[in-house]
């Protein structure tokens, strides 16, 4: 009896000395003024961010608790900002991360409690990747910014989820719940991309205000008050094959093919053609990215302008940069007997040569 109290007594020890040593090494840091990466890429008011080239990593939890202060204003293009998991937390007010330059990373990041988590201005070919953005006023506002991309994140209970304005940026594979009046607001937006996100109880789905050729399609809306509003918008709800998942949808399967017999109607201008009638369960496509970049697949290598697929491929390809040549090598792109092989849409000079398509 003695050895196991004993034994007890040094386990006990041993856990409160580990979680003394969690903490210390892990404390969160108050920032008394604003962080700037700086056009010349230093860091300016905080030594728990560091830098390694153009990647710039953050090193412990960082606290925003001054009135009028901003979290961090990045005005170096090409960089790379890693949360690696740590938190970005703010008082209520001003904006977390402010972007005002170009081809610049955003993820791994945890950003809470302010007027704005991201705040991208003026700037174009960002990537917001992987991040958790909660209890925001917004949680991520593009402001006259274009071809940017918005892809892996958890956007949840902000009062508005996503604000997008200006054209080609696309929203892609996203988890957007329970904000409270909005998942994703278009104001004046044009030729964007809303493709297999999780639109799931918010207020309303999406918001859409003099909004034209936005390509919405591909998304689970699950459980919102309104899945749409639309204001004096034209937008394109399907591929021309399969469209969004609707909770809301009441249609029938008669012909069980899994789209609806009859279209989704959103109002008199915009309706779903091809509602699907089972939850997408997992997002399957291929992207090559405008900034050059492929996300989905590892069977197609890039070598500067020219896309070459190195084995098989089951998923459908959509292509968002133009000037390039994708390059089957004589391997298969099979599909399932729904959906775009490969999708070109608005694309200028690109190349698609050596396939075998099924």
């Amino acid at each position: 009896m003695f050895r196991l109290k004993k034994l007890s007594s040094f386990v006990l020890i041993l856990l409160l000395c580990f979680i003394w040593v969690a903490f210390f090494n892990n404390p969160t840091v108050k920032a008394q003024s604003t962080i700037y990466i700086l056009s010349d890429g230093s860091v300016e008011g905080t030594d728990k961010i560091q830098r390694n080239g153009n990647v710039y990593t953050f090193l412990g939890n960082i606290s925003i608790d001054v009135s009028g202060v901003n979290g961090i204003m990045i005005e170096k293009d090409n960089t790379v900002i890693d949360g690696a998991g740590y938190v970005l937390q703010g008082d209520g007010n001003e904006n977390g991360i402010i972007l005002s330059n170009n081809n610049s990373t955003v993820k791994n990041l945890k950003l809470s409690d302010f007027n704005i988590g991201i705040l991208v201005t003026s700037s174009e070919k960002n990537r917001i990747l992987e991040n958790v953005i909660t209890d925001n006023f917004r949680g991520i506002d593009l402001t006259a910014s274009k071809n940017n991309i918005i892809s892996g994140n958890i956007i949840s209970n902000n009062n508005d989820g996503i604000a997008l304005e200006n054209i080609n940026n696309e929203i892609i594979e996203n988890t957007i719940t329970k904000n409270t009046n909005v998942g994703i607001f278009l104001n004046g937006a044009g030729y964007n991309s809303i493709i297999e996100n999780n639109i799931t109880e918010n207020g309303r789905g999406i918001l859409v205000s003099i909004c034209y050729n936005n390509v919405i399609h591909h998304n689970n809306f699950v459980n919102n008050i309104y899945d749409v509003e639309t204001d004096d918008s034209i937008n394109i709800w399907d591929n021309d094959f399969e469209g969004n998942y609707w909770s809301h949808y009441k249609g029938t399967d008669n012909d069980a093919d899994g789209i609806g017999d009859v279209p989704y109607i959103i109002n008199e201008n915009n309706q779903d053609n091809n509602p699907l009638m089972n939850i997408i369960s997992e997002f399957k496509t291929i992207y090559i990215r405008a900034d050059g970049s492929v996300d989905g697949t590892g069977n197609i290598n890039q070598e500067k302008n020219i896309y070459t697929l190195t084995g098989n491929i089951y998923d459908p390809i959509v292509v968002k940069k133009d000037n390039i040549i994708i390059d089957g090598s004589n391997y298969t792109l099979q599909g399932t007997g729904t959906n775009r092989g490969i999708e070109l849409s608005e694309r200028k000079n690109v190349t698609v040569k050596n396939f075998e398509i099924t």
